[in-house]
């Protein structure tokens, strides 16, 4: 069991490095267009995109991926989002 907590941490944080642009290159050249007074607060700004786009989309999309219970019936991951996604949506409508 723990053994499987772990890999699935493992996996987890393997796609969530890979979840934003923050190494291709483009949100820097895209920060560096910024006017600002202050340096350090476009730093902070730019850091905070990093952490909403790894952790907090990730984690909500972990949280819907439980919630519609697609998991046990989809074999591939775009039919797990595109599962969960619906039937979401459809408990909210009918509620």
């Amino acid at each position: 069991m723990g053994s499987q907590i772990a890999a699935a941490i493992n996996h987890g944080v393997r796609r969530g490095l890979f979840s934003n642009e923050a190494g291709n290159g483009t949100a820097p050249i895209a920060a560096a267009t910024a006017r600002t007074n202050s340096h350090c607060r476009q730093g902070l700004i730019n850091m905070l995109d990093v952490f909403i786009d790894t952790h907090i989309i990730n984690v909500l999309m972990g949280l819907l991926v439980v919630m519609s219970g697609a998991y046990e019936y989809v074999s591939t991951p775009m039919e797990l989002v595109t599962i969960s996604f619906f039937s979401i949506r459809l408990i909210c409508i009918l509620r």
